[in-house]
């Protein structure tokens, strides 16, 4: 699987676009029983065409299949007058995955950033699985890309601890929120935070 493409998600990805939703639901426990209502799905899908939603969607392609899915928000905040961009969701099929996809979507989400004008972006882990990394950076003091790259190297190096370290999840979570809030002051003191 080579030449990932990320674009705009277009009404005829639906049910590309369903299975990589369902997949990513799954992974944070809402299958089956716990599976979100189809009104919530459907709701969802709707807003990224509806102009007046602040939800938007990208989708990784690669040799003509949809393999990813980004989904991201523009809204206000508390703690700057300017808006802001979220990074809610990213998922990529197990056979993408290792390829670029994810970095791929990642650094379009800040691309559509800057040009809606945003200051930065973020995106916050619902629960520590050492394969998600967030970050806000403003615009344009740190390159995108080498932001998003260094979030990947300490993606890189949760895991490897992860799998060096034979104990509690709880422990190897502590472990990984050390090792990254140390990498990341040590290498973006006035650009980046980890949430």
């Amino acid at each position: 699987m080579t030449g990932i493409t990320v674009r705009e998600v277009a009404r005829e990805d639906h049910a590309a676009w369903a299975q990589l939703w369902a997949g990513y639901n799954a992974f944070y426990g809402r299958s089956g029983a716990t599976a979100l209502p189809a009104s919530v799905v459907a709701t969802t899908w709707q807003r990224f065409f509806d102009p007046a939603e602040p939800v938007h969607a990208l989708v990784a392609e690669a040799g003509g299949r949809v393999v990813g899915l980004a989904h991201y928000l523009f809204h206000r905040s508390t703690i700057q007058v300017e808006p802001t961009c979220y990074l809610q969701d990213l998922f990529t099929a197990e056979q993408a995955r290792g390829m670029g996809a994810g970095r791929k979507l990642i650094e379009a989400v800040y691309e559509r950033a800057g040009l809606a004008g945003l200051r930065g972006c973020t995106g916050r882990p619902t629960r520590p699985t050492a394969t998600r990394c967030s970050c806000t950076t403003a615009w344009p003091s740190a390159p995108v890309s080498w932001s998003i790259a260094s979030c990947f190297d300490l993606i890189r190096q949760m895991t490897a601890i992860r799998k060096l370290v034979s104990t509690s999840s709880l422990t190897l979570a502590a472990i990984a929120v050390a090792v990254a809030a140390l990498a990341v002051l040590v290498m973006f003191p006035a650009n980046l935070r980890v949430w």
